[in-house]
C-alpha cells in the first residue's frame, strides 16, 4: 500500500465483512477488504473510544455479509473530532484517542515459512 493510499482508505479500500468492539465499546475493529479480486483484510482500530454512535440504514440489510463502503474521514486522534465511515448498511462516527490501520497476514503465510 501506498502513503497516498494510507492517507486516503477510500481509495483502497472497498467492502465491510466484520465489526468488533471490545471493553464496552472502548476499542472498536472495523475489518475491511481491499477489493473484490484480492480480498486482503484489513483492520481499521479505534483504540481508547469516548463516543461510538451507529445508524442502521435498513434492518433486513443486516444479514448481508459484506457492507459497500460509501465514505471515510479519519477525524483526528486524542478525541479532537469524529471518525467517520459509511457504508451502504450502517453508518458509524467515533471519538478516539488513538488509531491504527493494518493487514490480516493469511494463516498460511505462516505455516509455509
Amino acid at each position: 500500500m501506498t502513503n497516498a493510499q494510507k492517507n486516503n482508505p477510500e481509495d483502497f479500500l472497498s467492502v465491510v465483512i466484520g465489526v468488533r468492539t471490545s471493553q464496552w465499546e472502548s476499542d472498536l475493529q472495523i475489518e475491511c477488504i481491499v477489493d473484490a479480486v484480492d480480498r486482503q483484510p484489513w483492520i481499521l482500530h479505534f483504540k481508547n473510544c469516548r463516543e461510538v454512535h451507529w445508524y442502521i440504514h435498513e434492518s433486513e440489510s443486516l444479514q448481508d455479509r459484506e457492507a459497500d463502503l460509501i465514505s471515510f474521514k479519519f477525524g483526528k486522534d486524542n478525541h479532537q473530532e469524529q471518525a467517520m465511515l459509511g457504508t451502504d448498511i450502517f453508518d458509524v462516527s467515533v471519538l478516539y484517542e488513538s488509531f491504527e490501520m493494518y493487514e490480516i497476514q493469511p494463516v498460511l503465510s505462516y505455516l509455509n515459512e
